[in-house]
């Protein structure tokens, strides 16, 4: 760890700090991905106030997490709550990679441009190169994103039959600017809370179309009330905890291993 209080900066080399945070990102993808399926699913599950019952007379209806996690092994198998892994991946991957890259690079150069007396604390150092890391990984993956949350919400009636076709229809039906829908208060999201997330850390060791972010908000509010914002929060708050954890401790690990293979190779050639 860096001597000025143990956080994600100055250690391993770039190569290591990349590899790292993909190994991170592949295992705790893995390890989540169901519950994720889950939080999609119960979001993107359409609630009527004025009729309160609609989503249990049509299929598939998921009420709370443990009934969604049966409907889909019973319909779709073990292998539905792992649906858009593929690209999920390849997110997570890339995610972590950038994420931890950016932070890194971020924090040296706050540490060069701005020296001495003028340096920012470490936590507000820390809070401004999480929410860059934050805003870079979450624009370069977002098509990932996209395709990632497409695929884990189709049930039994596919929409895209592969990654592939996928690809192809979104760029034929919604061009370019359909792979980056929703960009906007995903980074509104992920800014602050990343921000947030890496401080806390240093100091603590029918798919409804919307076109746009207010509007999504309105519709929501006025057909499902202030519960239907809130959609999968018990199980994105469940998720959120090992994610975090399996990420970090993962990359920690991956790059300790890497830097001791490196030293140990260093002692040999003495």
């Amino acid at each position: 760890m860096s001597p000025r209080g143990g956080h994600l900066k100055d250690e391993g080399s770039k190569l290591q700090v990349v590899t790292a945070g993909a190994i991170a990102g592949l295992v705790s993808r893995f390890v989540v991905a169901p519950l994720d399926v889950v939080k999609i699913r119960l979001q993107l599950q359409p609630y009527s106030l004025s009729d309160p019952l609609a989503p249990l007379r049509e299929a598939p209806a998921y009420r709370g997490t443990v009934h969604t996690i049966k409907h889909i092994l019973k319909h779709e198998g073990i292998t539905g709550l792992w649906k858009g892994n593929v690209p999920a991946e390849l997110m997570y991957v890339c995610y972590s990679a950038v994420q931890f890259t950016a932070y890194r690079s971020t924090t040296v150069f706050l540490q060069t441009a701005l020296p001495g007396n003028r340096r920012l604390p470490d936590s507000a150092e820390t809070f401004v190169a999480g929410a860059v890391s934050g805003a870079a990984a979450t624009s370069a993956t977002y098509p990932l994103d996209l395709l990632r949350t497409r695929f884990a919400a189709q049930g039994r009636q596919r929409v895209y039959s592969s990654l592939r076709g996928a690809l192809r229809d979104i760029r034929r039906d919604e061009g370019v600017r359909g792979f980056f829908r929703g960009l906007a208060p995903a980074l509104g999201q992920i800014v602050p809370f990343m921000g947030i997330f890496f401080a806390s850390r240093y100091v603590y060791s029918d798919i409804p179309v919307y076109t746009s972010a207010v509007r999504a908000l309105r519709a929501i509010y006025a057909t499902e009330g202030l519960r239907g914002l809130y959609k999968g929060l018990p199980i994105s708050l469940i998720k959120a905890a090992p994610a975090s954890t399996v990420t970090l401790w993962t990359y920690e690990r991956s790059l300790k291993l890497m830097m001791s293979w490196d030293e140990n190779e260093g002692e040999a050639s003495l």
